[in-house]
Parts: C-alpha cells; sequence; structure tokens
C-alpha cells in the first residue's frame, strides 16, 4: 500500500462521516438513523485507527513512499495526524465517542505499567549514590523507544479528542459515564505524580533520543490533563448539589495543582516540563478559583514564595517565559483583594519601576545595555499581557490590577520622551503597552 492510496481511502472515510452527521442532524422524526445503520462499521472503523495510531512508527514504515513532506513533519507525524483527523470526526459522533474513550482507556492501561517498567532500566552508581544512569543496550533502547513512542501517540490521540468524548452537552449522559471518566482522569494524574518522582529527564543517558521521548511522553501528558480541565470545570457545576461527586472533583483539583506547582521552579533541570506544568495551573486555576480556595493552599503560597524569590534582571537562569506564565497563575489567584494585589505586583515590578525612575541610567551603561533593555521589553509585554487577560474578566478584578499598577503606568507616561527616537523597539513596546492601558 502506497502512502497515497493509504490517505485517500482516510478522504474517502471523512467524507462518509461528514454524510452520515449531516443526514442525522437533517433526519425526519422515527425513522432510523445513519448511525444505527452504520454503527458496527463505525465501531470497527474507530477501533482500527487506535490501533493504527498506537503503532504509527510500525504502520508509517510499512507504506510505500509516494508522498513529499513539508519540513516541519515526518512521515510518521503525517501518518499519525491523519489518522487522529478522522478518529475526531468519529469522536463528534455522539453515541461514539463513549466507545471511542472505553477503547483509549484499554489501551492506555498497559501502556502506562510499560512506561513504569522504564524504570528498571535505571542503575545507581556505586561510587556515587546521588548520580543515576540509564543502562542501555541496542535492544534496551530498541525496547525503550517503542514504549516511549507508542505512549506518546496514544496521549496525543486523546489529547485532540478528550474535549469532544468528555464534554456532553446531555447531562443524563455525563451521570452515566461520571465514574468511567473520573477514573480516567485519575490516571492521569497518577502518571504525573509517577512523572514528579521519577524524573527520567534528570538521569544521565547516552542516548539523546531516548531522553528527548522521555521528555516528549510527559509534556505530552500534561497537555491531556490540560485537555480535561473544560471537563472538570463542567463536573463542577453539574454536581453542585451532590456533595459525594463534587467532593470528589474538588479533592481531584486539589491535587493536581499540588502536583504541579512543585514543578514550576528555575531550578527544574527541564524547562519544557516547568512549562508544561505553569500551562496546565494557567488552565485550571480561572476555571476553578470560584469553587475552590486555592489561595489557601500550601503549594501555591510556596508557589507565591519562590517567585518574589526570582530576581528576573540579574537572574540568568530565570526564563521569562516560565516567569511570566506563573505571575499570571498567581494574578488569578490574589486578584479579588486588593491589598494583597498591591504588595505582589509592586514586587514583582520592581525592577520596570526602578528603570522608569531613572532613566538617564537606560543609555548610560554600555555593558549593561542588552540586558537592561531585555528587561525592559519583557516586563512591559508582562504588563501588556496581564491586562489583556482580564479583558473579561469583571469591573472588580480590573479595578484592582489597575489600582496595584497606576504608579506604573504615571512612570511609563514619564518615561515615554526619553525614549522616543532613541530605541525603536522599545518605544513601540512602550506605545503598545499605553494605547492597551487607555483602551
Amino acid at each position: 500500500v502506497t502512502q497515497d492510496g493509504f490517505y485517500a481511502c482516510l478522504d474517502i472515510w471523512s467524507i462518509f462521516i461528514e454524510y452520515i452527521k449531516t443526514k442525522d442532524e437533517n433526519r425526519l422524526l422515527n425513522k432510523e438513523s445513519s448511525f444505527e445503520k452504520y454503527s458496527q462499521i463505525l465501531r470497527s472503523l474507530s477501533q482500527e485507527l487506535l490501533q493504527r495510531i498506537h503503532n504509527a512508527q510500525t504502520m508509517a514504515e510499512n507504506l510505500e513512499e509516494t508522498t513529499d513532506l513539508n519540513d516541519s513533519e515526518t512521515a510518521i507525524d503525517r501518518y499519525r495526524r491523519e489518522c487522529i483527523d478522522v478518529l475526531s470526526k468519529l469522536a463528534d459522533i455522539p453515541n461514539l465517542s463513549s466507545n471511542i474513550l472505553h477503547s483509549l482507556i484499554s489501551l492506555l492501561q498497559p501502556d502506562i505499567e510499560k512506561y513504569k517498567s522504564i524504570q528498571k532500566l535505571i542503575q545507581t552508581s556505586p561510587n556515587d549514590p546521588s548520580r543515576q544512569q540509564f543502562i542501555l543496550n541496542n535492544d534496551s533502547i530498541h525496547a525503550c523507544s517503542q514504549i516511549l513512542n507508542s505512549f506518546s501517540n496514544l496521549l496525543h490521540a486523546f489529547s485532540s479528542i478528550a474535549n469532544t468524548c468528555l464534554l456532553d452537552d446531555d447531562n443524563n449522559q455525563q451521570q452515566n459515564y461520571f465514574q468511567t471518566r473520573l477514573t480516567l482522569v485519575h490516571q492521569f494524574i497518577q502518571l504525573i505524580t509517577y512523572i514528579i518522582h521519577a524524573r527520567f529527564d534528570l538521569v544521565e543517558c547516552s542516548s539523546k533520543k531516548i531522553h528527548n521521548e522521555l521528555i516528549h511522553a510527559q509534556t505530552r501528558s500534561f497537555e491531556c490533563v490540560t485537555n480535561l480541565i473544560p471537563w472538570l470545570s463542567q463536573m463542577l457545576v453539574l454536581y453542585n448539589s451532590n456533595q459525594d461527586n463534587r467532593r470528589m472533583i474538588q479533592e481531584l483539583i486539589t491535587h493536581i495543582i499540588d502536583t504541579c506547582t512543585p514543578l514550576i521552579d528555575i531550578n527544574n533541570f527541564d524547562k519544557s516540563i516547568a512549562i508544561s506544568s505553569g500551562t496546565l495551573l494557567s488552565s485550571i486555576v480561572p476555571l476553578t478559583r470560584q469553587n475552590l480556595p486555592i489561595d489557601q493552599m500550601n503549594s501555591i503560597k510556596h508557589l507565591i514564595h519562590r517567585i518574589l524569590s526570582w530576581n528576573i534582571v540579574i537572574n540568568s537562569k530565570t526564563n521569562f517565559q516560565l516567569y511570566k506564565l506563573s505571575i499570571k497563575i498567581i494574578s488569578f489567584i490574589i486578584l479579588t483583594d486588593q491589598q494583597s494585589t498591591e504588595q505582589f505586583f509592586r514586587q514583582i515590578f520592581q525592577p520596570l519601576d526602578t528603570l522608569l525612575k531613572e532613566p538617564a541610567n537606560f543609555f548610560n551603561h554600555q555593558q549593561d545595555q542588552y540586558l537592561i533593555r531585555h528587561s525592559f521589553l519583557e516586563y512591559t509585554k508582562l504588563l501588556s499581557e496581564l491586562i489583556e487577560s482580564l479583558r473579561t474578566e469583571n469591573n472588580k478584578l480590573r479595578q484592582n490590577l489597575f489600582l496595584s499598577v497606576q504608579y506604573l503606568i504615571v512612570n511609563l507616561n514619564r518615561f515615554l520622551p526619553f525614549i522616543i527616537n532613541r530605541d525603536t523597539e522599545c518605544e513601540t513596546a512602550l506605545i503598545s503597552l499605553l494605547l492597551i492601558i487607555f483602551e
């Protein structure tokens, strides 16, 4: 079978699925739906696609190459993407989504155990107990790579169809499958908890390929949980009067937050894991802060203390993307309290305020010029992004932010004449920020 032949076959299935969905949406009452007529075929197709996604590496290699690829996509990437696209269309059929979810769970469960078995390949150095390394030969490298790729493929599939499979407009459907879906979420959280303790990315590895595949599988797992957040938020609302189910959801969200916050640290060796953890928290906090006392959690208190200790100007290790993400997370938590907000932002923006109060120094320190400009640009972008992120929030939160940074806005206005026609990039960033503020 050629690549072109396989993808043409998928195109035909896509057209057929769209035809069934359109026909069912427009069908007359009391007539047999198209899904009922073709249900067995569609279930078989979903099973076949899941298996092909699971074994994408092997399946793609068995196809004769006839298709030109773009620079950003390998043959395996395209194979997986094309299969997931069709699976996503199948998952959009209400009567089929739960079946796909159950099939995916059945494939994921043994893969999670295989992932954990990688621990057996790690040995502690007899001369240095703190040093761990992977003991790999050609066979174990191949086996490990196969486990990681198959696992990542399933995570990719789940991440792509999570919202479709989990979010139902029908509340009865939600209640029928609540326990099954909650179990699935627990499995992902257990995996992330395992990752925190195992941290395979910190283990010495002679194979760069295996190291990258380990990190890829880890970041995929965070992505999957991030895509579960809308469902968790919906469940909090749906089970508002059911105390037992609501308590289970709250405990799970608390566990997610407590599990992720320790990874948001400038000392985290792998920044992609820290960013993935921060992205997950930035999704969960805005949706759940009204239903949970997030500001009282010890893990969040420790995160705030950790962020305030990062001196972004002098510490070149600090990843500004992670820093900005962390501040946005905390902002959604503390903005309800004016005093806490003001204290937090005064400390966060203190380096920028210092630059604004001493405009003459902005161009006089040739040795530190790059660092000064970089700090100015990053802090102005941070303030712009904070204001933009609160655009749809209620008036109280927006007012609290404005009152907390109004001194900064005044100083930014005063600084504008010093920067005009002297640094185009800084001038543009500052004018853009002021325009956002005055909107």
